[in-house]
């Protein structure tokens, strides 16, 4: 028997997904990318600069997740810009910060550091962020 036309009855195979023939991205390629390219050491902490903390729990979430820390490990970012001569010349670049950051953050010996790049240009980042007044971490993100 069919669903009564006008009903919220569907047939199982309607709203079921099709088989294909080939996966968009492979599970091993999904595996490769979210795993770390080598096993490091714990690194290095961050200072608080005058109510940083807000940036502080964010830079750490990021910097400890495996694709952007390989992706920044890389530099393919920076790479990328050095082939594009005309790439943001001249402006802030929030990635090309976090880059670096990041590449301190995981290779440093030093058991803390100032996330200089970063707190020198919160008002680059968010114009409504200042150095010393109390932020929320969701607003930073």
């Amino acid at each position: 028997t069919s669903a009564p036309q006008g009903s919220n009855a569907h047939k199982a195979d309607d709203d079921s997904f099709q088989p294909v023939d080939a996966p968009l991205f492979p599970i091993a390629r999904i595996k490769r990318i979210l795993a770390w390219d080598q096993v490091r050491k714990i690194g290095t902490g961050l200072i608080n600069c005058g109510n940083t903390c807000f940036c502080n729990s964010v830079l750490q979430c990021l910097t400890y997740t495996p694709p952007l820390a390989n992706f920044c490990l890389r530099r393919e970012h920076s790479k990328r810009c050095e082939r594009n001569a005309n790439h943001n010349k001249g402006n802030f670049d929030a990635f090309a910060t976090m880059e670096q950051h990041i590449s301190d953050a995981l290779t440093s010996s030093k058991s803390a550091l100032r996330p200089q790049g970063i707190i020198t240009s919160l008002r680059k980042i968010g114009p409504h962020f200042r150095l010393g007044r109390q932020e929320d971490a969701h607003e930073f993100a």
